[in-house]
Order: C-alpha cells, then sequence, then structure tokens
C-alpha cells in the first residue's frame, strides 16, 4: 500500500510509506525516551484512523520484514 498523495510535509493514516515517515520522524538521538513515547503516539494514530492491519503493516517495515 503506497500513496500517489504524499508529499514531504503530509502524512495518510492509510498509507503505509507515510506511517513509517511519521514514525521515522520521531527519532532523536538526543532524547530517546520522548522519541519512542512519540513514536507510540503515532502508531496508536495510525492504528485508530486507519486500522490495525495498516498499524503491523507499518511495524513489519520499520523492523524490515516487508
Amino acid at each position: 500500500m503506497t500513496c500517489d498523495r504524499c508529499t514531504l510535509s503530509t502524512y495518510y493514516a492509510d498509507c503505509v510509506a507515510c506511517g513509517v515517515r511519521l514514525v521515522r520522524s520521531a527519532e532523536s538521538k538526543a532524547a530517546p525516551a520522548l522519541a519512542r513515547e512519540l513514536a507510540r503516539g503515532h502508531l496508536l494514530f495510525i492504528e485508530r484512523r486507519a486500522g490495525q492491519d495498516v498499524r503491523k503493516a507499518v511495524g513489519a517495515k520499520l523492523r524490515g520484514e516487508a
């Protein structure tokens, strides 16, 4: 599932590529605990808006499984 609407500044909850970009945008070496919390929040947002299957696909892609 990829999105033709994607730009560098927009994210669509139903698009796996956008979800990966959104979660990765939370990465921070300076504040790793805060970054993990923010990434978790992004994943919950994706799950609420697009469903558990999209959240699982984003998680798999982040882990390199997909």
